[in-house]
């Protein structure tokens, strides 16, 4: 009698050892709520970063001559494939 309660008892804690479905579910939707937060979060640290850039810390191109030769060129060939 008393080695079937042993048993028993030992199938009782094995299960719940286990996690359930539902547990299953709760943790999933938990850690997805985290990584969501957290990506939500470095997005603001990036864009207060980008926003509070001074305008010079940005590169200004300056084409020369012949780069602007070279746009204007490929500026028409694209308004005439355009129509």
């Amino acid at each position: 009698m008393q080695d079937e309660e042993l048993l028993e008892l030992e199938k009782k804690i094995e299960a719940s050892k286990r996690m359930s479905s539902i547990e299953f579910i709760g943790w999933a939707i938990f850690v997805a709520g985290m990584l969501f937060y957290f990506d939500i979060w470095l997005s603001g640290i990036y864009k207060e970063r980008v926003n509070n850039r001074v305008a010079s810390e940005f590169p200004i191109v300056v084409h020369t001559d012949a780069d602007k030769a070279v746009l204007c060129k490929a500026w028409k060939t694209c308004e005439g494939m355009r129509r």
